[in-house]
């Protein structure tokens, strides 16, 4: 898994088989400070992701919420759309969009 950080965009790039989100949080903790509204998680790169993997999104849901911040996951596959609700917590709470153009718009548009 290749985890880059730059502007408001964290971009994962691999495969998800465990809950990685302590490899994103300081990235993700770096970004907020200079976008407190809100970041994105590029999943354009993401190949594939397991049961045990989908747990990163709970987690990464879980501490944008904390900070009262935003997160918005672009362009993750209809495949991993559908195992990443599975988990419980996230289902309803994917804010899954086509792009990184569309995730900058709808938090600009917050």
């Amino acid at each position: 898994m290749i985890i880059e950080a730059r502007e408001d965009t964290v971009t994962l790039r691999g495969a998800i088989r465990s809950n990685i989100w302590p490899a994103i949080q300081a990235a993700a903790a770096l970004l907020l400070r200079n976008h407190p509204t809100g970041i994105i998680l590029d999943c354009s790169g993401v190949e594939s992701c397991t049961l045990k993997g989908a747990q990163t999104f709970a987690d990464a849901f879980a501490y944008i919420n904390a900070h009262n911040a935003r997160i918005v996951v672009a362009a993750l596959a209809p495949e991993l759309i559908e195992i990443v609700k599975t988990v419980p917590g996230v289902r309803s709470q994917v804010p899954v969009v086509a792009s990184v153009e569309e995730a900058r718009a709808s938090l600009k548009f917050e």
